[in-house]
């Protein structure tokens, strides 16, 4: 998601957000960081995808399931990716360029939150934010980058 906001010192900003698939190691996290990305996930997929399927492809034909043991297993099973996509990180940028006919440098303010409806509930208070006073809020998310 990306919006431009015109703030009353006329500079026009760009605030976006973008979800960050993998969770960037900070301190004392990168030493335990051991599989990051998507591999795993993928990996893990396909395992279990095989196992239903030799389940599924063993069971006689005298077994009789009722469809909502079925639905309920569907819902157990997606519910983990489901959580994973929902608290994946992402990141608020909000940038200006220079301003060369006032001489103003530009400035560039980056920060994470997690879940999209925070991400996007942020991105909105950012953006109206620059509208009202010219910047990002000091006590956001956001902090200033060199």
């Amino acid at each position: 998601m990306m919006r431009q906001v015109q703030a009353p010192d006329g500079r026009t900003w760009t605030v976006r957000s973008e979800v960050n698939w993998v969770a960037p190691a900070l301190g004392d996290d990168f030493e335990h960081d051991v599989a990051p990305g998507y591999v795993p996930a993928f990996i893990l997929g396909l395992i279990v995808a095989l196992l239903l399927t030799v389940l599924i492809a063993w069971t006689p034909d005298q077994v009789v399931v009722p469809n909502w043991l079925i639905a309920l297993f569907i819902v157990g099973v997606l519910a983990i990716p489901a959580r994973w996509l929902w608290q994946r990180p992402w990141t608020l940028v909000a940038e200006v360029p220079d301003d060369d006919f006032y001489e103003r440098p530009g400035e560039r303010w980056v920060g994470t939150v997690t879940g999209p409806r925070h991400a996007r509930s942020e991105a909105v208070k950012i953006a109206r934010h620059i509208a009202d006073r010219s910047g990002p809020d000091l006590d956001g998310p956001l902090q200033m980058v060199d």
